[in-house]
C-alpha cells in the first residue's frame, strides 16, 4: 500500500500514558490500518514512568507539533486520563489555529477541545478514544 497523506492519523496521549493499556489500543491501531489509514505516532504515545504519558510541557509539544504536521488530517488521542488539562499553559494556539485538523476524544481531553475551540474556533470533536475502538460494531 502506497503512502495516502490525505489519510494520516496522529496519535497522541496528551493525558494518561497507554502503557497498561495497550492490547486494545494495538487492535485499534491495527484495524486503522486496515481501513487504509496511515499512523504517525506522538511522542506522548510513548508513555512515560508513571500514569501520566510525559511531562506536561512535553505533552503539549506532542499537540502542537501533530498540528503543525502538514501531513497529518486528524488526530486522535489514545485514551483520556486526569492530567490534560496540565498542558493548557503551554499549547500553541496561534499554531494550532494556522494549521486546522479535528481533534478527537473524550472525557479528560474535553479540557483540550473546549480550550482550542474557545481560542481558535476550530469545532471540537467529542468522540471515543482510540481504546474504545475494539468495541465498535463492524459495519458489513
Amino acid at each position: 500500500m502506497s503512502t495516502n497523506h490525505s489519510q494520516m492519523i496522529g496519535i497522541i496521549a496528551p493525558s494518561n500514558s497507554p502503557r497498561g493499556n495497550m492490547t486494545p489500543i494495538l487492535h485499534s491501531l491495527s484495524l486503522l490500518k486496515q481501513q487504509g489509514f496511515q499512523i504517525v505516532l506522538g511522542k506522548s504515545f510513548r508513555g512515560g514512568q508513571n500514569s501520566h504519558s510525559r511531562t506536561a510541557q512535553a505533552r503539549a509539544e506532542d499537540v502542537n507539533s501533530m498540528f503543525r504536521d502538514k501531513r497529518i488530517k486528524a488526530i486522535l488521542c489514545a485514551l483520556g486520563g486526569d492530567s490534560a488539562n496540565q498542558v493548557l499553559k503551554y499549547l500553541d494556539f496561534a499554531s494550532i489555529q494556522a494549521n486546522p485538523k479535528p481533534l478527537i476524544g473524550y472525557s479528560d481531553i474535553t479540557h483540550l477541545l473546549l480550550a482550542i475551540h474557545t481560542k481558535t474556533k476550530i469545532p471540537p470533536i467529542m468522540a471515543p478514544t482510540l481504546i474504545y475502538y475494539p468495541n465498535f460494531p463492524k459495519n458489513h
